[in-house]
């Protein structure tokens, strides 16, 4: 079954300033969705890309599209302190792009010891390798997890985090520990907290979005694992990717810091009226020069949506769903495409 081609639409591509050019740049997790965008953005900007794998992903977006062949690959984990602090000595690392994590809730419930090692003493590895080799910028993948449940939406970034689970504590910690860096070191960190992506290069089939598009293409009846009035944030993974890089930009000049959240959005190009409608992904500074503790309101690109409720999805998250076409990988699986055209946002 083949897609039609996907409608010709740009959002928020972060402009080609120079910044990323030659910049030595060091992504954690670049074999994973947001990780797979996120080395094709910076390659595209000119960066000295650096990637952290662990495990080779054969049908990852990294290494099916190519762009392995295009970046610097240090093979190892997080829990290798030596090499980390190898890694961002020996390529003398700018910026730092903190994505690897055990980031499956079901996975954390069964196994939460390791879910904490990669998430909590993985993200602490990082910051300390970071701070010995003096990296200039460090953006850390948090998610909206980290505040627990709260009657009080959507959040904002001074909700406590109030993790019970293991995922969501695992998030809550690492929010706590790049804050404690920042706060005591003046490390440059930005804390991300994003809702769930969606997205060409989706390998996790036991998503919402790749399991609905698998079923269909497979002429089965997709599960609902619910009652279906639950409500969720979806975010674009370009746009994250996107996002990610500027708020990196901003933390290199500094101003973000003490920017109101209408200046911020100004800043990183989503302040746009049809912008404005996606107010729940949370992108939160910390540390750097000035007031440690000082953080913007990012509110990047995505908006609350019920499931079942159509009524509620703006066109262009069908189309962005109808940009991912799937591709079968022989009698060993299936793998979810990326996006056809590098431009579309």
């Amino acid at each position: 079954m083949r897609l039609p081609p996907p409608t010709r639409h740009i959002m928020m591509n972060s402009p080609k300033n120079g910044f990323w050019s030659g910049r030595s740049t060091l992504v954690t997790g670049a074999s994973g969705l947001l990780g797979g965008w996120l080395v094709k953005e910076l390659v595209e900007e000119g960066a000295d890309v650096v990637a952290l794998i662990r495990d080779s992903a054969p049908k990852s977006m990294l290494f099916r599209d190519g762009w392995i062949n295009r970046i610097n690959i240090v093979h190892g984990g997080l829990q290798d302190t030596a090499l980390l602090r190898r890694a961002m000595s020996e390529y003398s690392v700018d910026t730092v792009f903190h994505l690897a994590a055990q980031t499956i809730v079901g996975v954390a419930k069964v196994d939460p010891v390791t879910t904490l090692k990669a998430n909590v003493q993985g993200t602490w590895n990082v910051l300390e390798a970071a701070r010995q080799t003096h990296v200039k910028q460090i953006v850390v993948a948090s998610s909206d997890k980290a505040y627990g449940a709260s009657d009080e939406l959507p959040y904002r970034e001074d909700h406590p985090l109030r993790g019970r689970y293991p995922y969501d504590v695992s998030k809550s910690c690492a929010d706590l520990i790049s804050t404690m860096y920042a706060a005591t070191y003046g490390l440059p960190v930005v804390i991300a907290r994003c809702a769930n992506l969606f997205g060409g290069g989706d390998l996790n089939f036991s998503r919402t979005i790749p399991g609905v598009i698998l079923a269909a293409l497979q002429g089965e009846r997709f599960l609902i694992r619910s009652d279906g009035k639950f409500v969720r944030d979806f975010l674009y993974v370009k746009d994250a990717a996107t996002a990610y890089m500027g708020l990196a930009e901003k933390l290199a000049d500094n101003r973000a810091l003490t920017r109101t959240c209408d200046d911020a959005l100004r800043a990183l190009g989503t302040n746009r009226p049809e912008h404005r409608q996606f107010r729940n992904s949370r992108a939160v500074l910390v540390g750097g020069k000035g007031p440690p503790h000082a953080s913007v309101e990012a509110n990047l690109h995505s908006r609350r949506r019920t499931a079942g409720n159509h009524r509620l999805v703006p066109r262009s998250f069908w189309r962005r769903i109808g940009e991912a076409r799937l591709s079968l990988a022989g009698r060993h699986g299936c793998g979810l495409a990326t996006a056809q055209r590098s431009g579309v946002a």
